[in-house]
């Protein structure tokens, strides 16, 4: 991304920030997401995470080696690891480890319609873009005074 890209992409999503709700973590991951045609999403999950592929972001990675499972790494340190090996992906409305014989080995909390993203500071796979409710219609009122 050029720098008058960085730009403009912090710009809109600053001010787009009172409205979504995001405080500074957030704002931090988004920033780092890549935009539509910048390049391919390395630091999101657009499906399952199969094992040995990874998402990356700075100096975070999240690995799916195929005997151990996910893990998550800030280079060399090891900083959460799953039980066991498997398939990371969204099951229903929580991201979940799906073991080969299809048993759920560790699941999230729920995030309805939201995309896992790894940040980087700090290091965390994040659970963003879930969607609010939509306001509710507006009713018509009769006019008291209409018949």
């Amino acid at each position: 991304m050029t720098p008058v890209a960085a730009l403009a992409k912090m710009v809109v999503l600053t001010a787009a920030a009172p409205h979504h709700g995001w405080d500074r973590a957030t704002l931090t991951a988004l920033l780092a997401r890549s935009l539509a045609g910048e390049c391919a999403p390395t630091d999101r999950m657009d499906g399952p995470l199969w094992p040995g592929q990874a998402l990356t972001c700075g100096r975070a990675r999240l690995e799916n080696d195929p005997d151990a499972g996910p893990r998550l790494t800030q280079g060399d340190v090891v900083l959460w690891r799953a039980p066991g090996p498997g398939v990371l992906r969204m099951r229903g409305d929580r991201l979940a480890l799906i073991g080969h014989d299809g048993a759920v080995l560790w699941s999230g909390p729920p995030a309805p319609g939201a995309v896992a993203i790894l940040s980087d500071d700090p290091v965390a796979l994040r659970m963003i873009d879930p969607p609010t409710a939509p306001p509710p219609s507006p009713r018509l009122r009769a006019d008291p005074g209409a018949r």
